[in-house]
Formats: C-alpha cells, sequence, structure tokens
C-alpha cells in the first residue's frame, strides 16, 4: 500500500515538473535561443506594448494581466546572463529563478526588485511606467503597482511609488496650451500637457513632478487660467467719436467689434469663449484693452477748438 503511494506521489511530482517545463521563454517572448540581449529586450518591449493590461478592453483585461506576467518572468530570465544560464542548463520554470518569494501563480513571481522599466519602456511616452517602478533607489524591496497588479510579492508589504518632492518647473508655449493634449520631451521623459492645462498645474510623469510655466507672449498674456487679454490700438479720433474694428483672438480668427461710446484707456471688452480651452471642453475668455494712439502734434487752431469744447467726463473701468 505504501508502495503505490509512493507511486503515485512521484508521479504528481513528474507532472507538475513536466508542465512547469513546459513554459518556453524564447517561445514566449519570439525570439530563437541565440537571441543577443537586444534582441530579447527589443521582443519584450514590442509584447510588453501589446499586452499591457491599461492597453485592452475590460473583458481581456484578466488574459493580458496572466500573459503580461509571463512576457515579464521571462524577460527578466533571459536578460540576466546568470539566470539564462541556468534556465538553459535545467529548462526548468522561469519563475523559481527569480527569487520573488512565492505567490500569485501562472507566472506571477516576476521579481521587480532592481529592474529598471523606465530603461525598458523610455520610448513609451511620458518616461516609462510611472509609479509601476522597481526599486531605483527606493529601498523597500516591494515590486510597488506591478505586484499588487498580478498579486506577486509573497504577502509583503506593498508601497506605491511617488513622485519627487520637489516639482520640477515645465515650460510650455500658449500654443502648447492650444493645441493640448500634448507631450514635451523633458530629458529622457516625455511628459503629457492634458487639455485644460494652467499656469502653476503641477502634473506627474514617472517619478518626478512638474509645475508648469507658461513662456510669455508677444500678444496675449494670461490673466487667470484660461483667460487671455490683448491689447488693442485705435486713434483718439476713433476714441472720442466710435469705432468698427476686428479683434484678432489667438487661433487666427477675426472679431467684429463696433461702438460709438466714448472709449478711454481704461475701457475693456469681454468677448467670451476666445480664450484657451478647459479640460471639459469649453473655452476662457479674451478681455481686450484698448491703447489710445495721441497724434505726434497738434496746431494751434486745433488745439483752441479742444478748449472751446470743454470736454468734461470721469474715466471710469467699465466694460463697452
Amino acid at each position: 500500500m505504501r508502495f503505490l503511494s509512493a507511486i503515485f506521489l512521484l508521479s504528481v511530482w513528474f507532472l507538475e515538473v513536466r508542465a512547469k517545463r513546459q513554459v518556453d521563454c524564447y517561445r514566449v517572448l519570439g525570439v530563437p535561443r541565440d537571441a543577443s540581449e537586444s534582441q530579447i529586450k527589443k521582443a519584450f518591449r514590442k509584447l510588453a506594448r501589446k499586452y499591457h493590461p491599461d492597453k485592452v478592453g475590460e473583458k481581456d483585461k484578466e488574459k493580458a494581466q496572466k500573459k503580461f506576467s509571463q512576457i515579464g518572468t521571462c524577460y527578466q530570465t533571459l536578460s540576466n546572463p546568470d539566470k539564462r544560464k541556468q534556465y538553459d542548463v535545467t529548462g526548468g520554470d522561469p519563475s523559481e529563478n527569480d527569487g520573488g518569494g512565492g505567490g500569485g501563480g501562472g507566472g506571477a513571481n516576476f521579481n521587480f526588485n532592481n529592474f529598471n522599466f523606465d530603461d525598458i519602456f523610455s520610448n513609451f511616452g511620458g518616461g516609462g511606467f510611472g509609479g509601476f517602478g522597481g526599486g531605483r533607489g527606493d529601498g523597500g524591496g516591494s515590486g510597488g503597482g506591478f505586484e499588487s497588479m498580478f498579486g506577486g510579492g509573497g504577502g509583503r508589504q506593498q508601497r506605491q511609488q511617488r513622485p519627487d518632492p520637489t516639482p520640477e518647473k515645465l515650460e510650455v508655449t500658449l500654443d502648447d496650451l492650444w493645441n493640448a493634449p500634448t507631450t514635451k520631451r523633458v530629458g529622457r521623459n516625455r511628459v503629457e500637457i492634458p487639455r485644460g492645462a494652467y499656469e502653476g498645474q503641477k502634473i506627474s510623469s514617472g517619478r518626478q513632478e512638474y509645475e508648469i510655466v507658461i513662456k510669455e507672449h508677444k500678444k496675449y498674456v494670461i490673466r487667470k487660467k484660461h483667460d487671455l487679454t490683448y491689447h488693442h490700438s485705435i486713434t483718439l479720433t476713433e476714441a472720442l467719436s466710435g469705432v468698427s474694428t476686428k479683434i484678432p483672438t489667438f487661433d487666427g480668427r477675426k472679431l467684429p467689434f463696433k461702438t460709438n461710446k466714448i472709449i478711454s484707456s481704461t475701457a475693456w471688452k469681454k468677448f467670451g469663449g476666445a480664450g484657451l480651452p478647459k479640460a471639459n471642453g469649453n473655452h476662457g475668455d479674451l478681455i481686450v484693452f484698448f491703447d489710445i494712439e495721441f497724434p505726434p502734434r497738434l496746431s494751434q487752431r486745433q488745439k483752441d477748438n479742444i478748449k472751446s469744447s470743454n470736454w468734461q467726463y470721469a474715466s471710469d473701468k467699465t466694460e463697452l
């Protein structure tokens, strides 16, 4: 009876070992057995883009998570010369070579300690998969977002990677804000400028936080967040007797403006919806101030006529 029990246990063990040996990392990554380090890295990057859980629909997310984890485990094995040599000799389960400490099954033992995702995904935009990282100086040995996503880590306390507490100034132009969402290259990072971004807003890319600083424009000035101001020149005659003109907007339109009112140096006109884009799809306002051009000289007769008119009015900051 004991003999039969031993035979049964040996059979179960044999089947488990055989199942583990069926994980062919070269086939998983789609590379030959003599592939170079660069070939392995290129194949991993391509597959990681394809199977990243954030790139698939909700119904395929669980399947993508398992595939993505298997890809990561195989990459970690084949990209390490010692682990690759051991794997080539034993042909065993690659997840047993990572020292990851159990948990998660199905290739979820991908060890993220000392694994630099920013280098692998530096061409993805945004400086890698920010917040998912592996231990580049975070000192805790925790796998961060990836292990919590895939169930790895063997019960270790998970810690979310946080951006650098000191924000770096990120200079953007009004064109950047108008055309957002767009990206700007900062060193090795690609930082996404969201629609509706504004002066002083803080955005994160990977482990770095950035504070938006808007570069000065020749004609338009930020009033507050999404409102723009513009100074439009008119003659003294137009200021006193009325004006019919067109106001240029930042995107190149010409807005008609006509008034018979006296325009003082403190008067202004608001054009709703002609400012910068907001996150909700609307636009801020364009506030127009008027610069009155005085004549360089007057004849004595013109001066006398002005004096005889005895003009008197109060200059208030009013909207036209």
